[in-house]
């Protein structure tokens, strides 16, 4: 067997092929995990008064965002959002 026309094959036309085919399939993930998040964005991250006031109280101690987002059970982008919408942010 002739093994390095053999790999030759592989590599120029069976490769490009699947590397074509995982990215296809890579792409729709991206986009299913796109849509997944706005919806979950726009379930977890609407107006809770009590959230938002310890968000604030939380901003106006100094605490990052990252720890407001421990401490309030969300995301740090979810707590800028909140701090832009509250006017805490510019």
């Amino acid at each position: 067997m002739d093994w390095p026309a053999l790999e030759r094959i592989i590599l120029e036309q069976l490769a490009p092929g699947i590397s074509n085919f995982i990215s296809e399939i890579l792409e729709e993930e991206r986009e299913s995990t796109r849509k997944l998040q706005a919806k979950l964005n726009q379930l977890s991250f609407g107006n809770e008064p009590d959230r938002d006031k310890r968000i604030v109280e939380l901003h106006n101690q100094g605490l990052s965002r990252g720890k407001i987002a421990k401490a309030v059970g969300t995301s740090k982008w979810g707590v800028s959002k909140a701090l832009r919408r509250l006017g805490q942010l510019v």
